[in-house]
């Protein structure tokens, strides 16, 4: 957020806060997620504006884009928007070599999913998926072998095992490496 418009005394704004009904302030969160999520060619008018009569403001990264947006979407209670752009984040802070980071952010994701309530379950499940093989690339990366297999177990639970893709080839070899590194190679020949 950029510094001219934060509150100087936290106190202050979680006073304002948590004095706006429960329903307003989840409203409020869903319209300014939405606007976060739009294209930058929709808000760069907005953005204009508020520059000209506040000077130039710093652009997010596109990790912190995601982030802000992310929590937008679980303040609002919009969990499957949410894990979407936790995932987002994730990914982003895993390509510039934050892996901590990215865990986090897909730990994060998974717990919005927990709370999610929408009668798509592919839809959860393969965000899921998508969450749980990213936990398990990042626990190979730090050399946490026993973490990565317990999450790409658990994301090949979450496959559609009647299709045969090229994602469940991937995730299937990833399981496999994660069996034989944790001396279960014979497990590993019957993926």
């Amino acid at each position: 957020v950029d510094a001219r418009y934060a509150f100087r005394q936290p106190l202050v704004k979680d006073i304002l806060y948590e004095s706006q009904p429960f329903d307003s302030r989840r409203e409020l969160h869903s319209q300014l997620a939405a606007y976060l999520a739009a294209p930058a060619s929709q808000r760069r008018s907005i953005q204009n504006k508020l520059a000209d009569q506040a000077g130039n403001t710093s652009a997010d990264s596109p990790t912190e884009a995601s982030e802000r947006i992310a929590y937008q979407y679980a303040m609002a209670h919009q969990w499957v928007k949410a894990a979407e752009n936790y995932y987002e984040a994730g990914t982003s802070v895993c390509n510039l070599g934050n892996f901590s980071g990215a865990i986090q952010f897909y730990q994060s994701g998974l717990e919005a999913l927990d709370k999610a309530e929408t009668k798509d379950q592919r839809v959860l499940s393969s965000l899921r998926r998508q969450l749980l093989a990213g936990l398990g690339d990042m626990a190979m990366m730090t050399k946490d072998y026993r973490s990565a297999l317990t999450a790409y177990q658990a994301a090949y639970g979450e496959e559609n095992h009647e299709n045969v893709t090229t994602q469940r080839i991937e995730l299937a070899t990833r399981f496999a490496l994660a069996l034989v590194l944790n001396d279960r190679s014979g497990e590993a020949e019957n993926i």
